[in-house]
C-alpha cells in the first residue's frame, strides 16, 4: 500500500494492461450479479403487490 504513494513508485505498460484486464473482469462479474439480483427482485414484485403483502 505504501508503495503506490511513494514518489519512487513506477508501473509498467504490461502491469497496467494486466490490471485493466482484471478491472474489466471484475466489472463483468459485478454486472452479471447485479443484473441477476435485479431480475430476482423484479420477479418478486408482482407477488408482493397482488397478494397484498407489504
Amino acid at each position: 500500500m505504501k508503495a503506490r504513494y511513494s514518489k519512487h513508485y513506477r508501473i509498467g505498460v504490461e502491469e497496467l494492461r494486466w490490471l485493466a484486464a482484471r478491472v474489466e473482469e471484475l466489472g463483468a462479474i459485478v454486472h452479471t450479479l447485479c443484473s441477476e439480483r435485479i431480475a430476482q427482485l423484479e420477479a418478486e414484485l408482482p407477488r408482493v403487490r397482488y397478494n397484498g403483502e407489504a
